[in-house]
């Protein structure tokens, strides 16, 4: 656990893990060699970029907010796989669903803590934002996600 970053800092660093997946999506549905594996890393690289967009939004439109200075702030390990995750484009539409799942888990980990830990109420309201958009599209997600690998 690290201590005494600001709230931007953290919304940056979750946004970079977002742009990184999106760029890692795009490239194994490019080499995909099953259909509906390729519709499925075109998805989540869709839905990544959603979210990419999403974060730079609050960026941009809570600066004094994101100013808030956070003493112990979520732990940054729970989402370090990721930063280093590059999807084969040899994978199952299953093994990529498991995989996204597993990643949708750890930010909801990630912006309960922060939630936890933000003292500041109006920066605590922006990690709760993110935490409910989070928890809304994680069953989307996996929706969407099994509809592929049954070919609906």
């Amino acid at each position: 656990m690290e201590t005494f970053k600001q709230a931007r800092d953290l919304l940056i660093w979750v946004r970079d893990l977002h742009r990184r997946m999106k760029k890692n999506y795009a490239e194994a549905a490019d080499q995909a060699s099953e259909e509906r594996s390729s519709m499925a890393f075109r998805f989540l690289e869709q839905h990544e970029s959603i979210y990419e967009q999403t974060l730079t939004d609050a960026l941009s439109q809570q600066q004094d907010v994101l100013n808030t200075w956070i003493q112990y702030t979520p732990d940054k390990e729970l989402l370090d796989p990721f930063h280093s995750y590059e999807p084969s484009p040899d994978m199952h539409v299953q093994d990529i669903s498991q995989t996204a799942q597993k990643m949708s888990d750890a930010l909801l980990q990630f912006f309960r803590e922060a939630v936890e830990r933000v003292k500041s109420e109006p920066a605590r309201a922006v990690f709760e934002q993110l935490l409910k958009k989070q928890e809304s599209d994680r069953a989307k997600l996996a929706e969407h996600l099994e509809s592929i690998h049954r070919g609906v």
